[in-house]
């Protein structure tokens, strides 16, 4: 089991319980609208499927996603996580619930994961997506050192339109 210790909060592997409180948070439809992959409205299934995923990936010796949740006291309040890896490279993305947004949690974790990335799966570029209009994880992303690369016009689907998303990376 993974655990990397801050201030307010830890990062930990996902674990079977975590979707009560996963459900709770993440069924948001200001999350959902800022968000590339969370389905709206999120069930209780959702929850469970995706930690069951994180739970297969994690016996594999190169998983192909790394998920962290997000506790406070106990609580899955979020997520954050390595999708696509590949041994160089991965898409990182994260959501965190409403109550918490504003208190440096995002960006605190952001760092941490990033640093896991580069020092322990020896990564040498951590990418994520954001879409323009989400001003509060472009400042997330920025404050920890990501780097706009550009804009991908009509890259993304999102309730049946094409969306811009605005690339950023981090280089090890």
């Amino acid at each position: 089991m993974m655990e990397i210790s801050a201030r307010k909060f830890k990062l930990r592997s996902l674990r079977r319980g975590d979707e009560v409180s996963i459900t709770a948070y993440a069924n948001n439809l200001k999350i959902y609208k800022a968000t590339l992959a969370l389905p709206y409205p999120y069930a209780r299934r959702d929850a469970r499927e995706w930690i069951e995923q994180n739970l297969r990936e994690q016996q594999h010796k190169h998983p192909g996603m790394v998920s962290f949740a997000i506790d406070i006291d106990g609580e899955a309040v979020g997520c954050i996580g390595f999708s696509d890896v590949e041994p160089h490279k991965a898409e990182v993305g994260y959501w965190l619930a409403e109550p918490f947004w504003g208190q440096g949690i995002g960006t605190q974790a952001l760092r941490l994961v990033t640093r896991y990335g580069f020092e322990q799966q020896m990564l040498r570029r951590i990418f994520a997506q954001a879409f323009p209009f989400n001003k509060a994880s472009i400042r997330v992303l920025e404050k920890a050192g990501y780097k706009l690369e550009g804009r991908l016009r009509k890259n993304e689907i999102k309730d049946g339109r094409l969306i811009d998303t605005l690339l950023y990376a981090k280089i090890r």
